[in-house]
């Protein structure tokens, strides 16, 4: 597990738009942008500030490489 204050990096692929929602540990919410100025998926990074990272939207996909995860959770609202 990746200690409190370290970078957490990921790059995601959202269904709609360019920007996610990411909760670093601390209950707040903070708008990403997950495109580069050519329209390629950028990183996005960001200090972790609990020992869960939450990424809210619907995504086509998600990479999380090179960084240590304990589990990953996939939440599906219905509507």
């Amino acid at each position: 597990m990746k200690k409190i204050d370290s970078s957490f990096t990921f790059s995601a692929e959202p269904v709609e738009g360019d920007t996610v929602l990411v909760d670093y540990g601390d209950g707040t919410k903070v708008k990403k942008g997950t495109k580069t100025y050519w329209g390629s998926n950028a990183s996005v990074q960001g200090k972790l500030l609990g020992d869960t990272v939450r990424i809210y939207g619907a995504l086509k996909s998600l990479d999380v490489a090179g960084e240590l995860l304990s589990s990953i959770q996939r939440m599906v609202r219905l509507s």
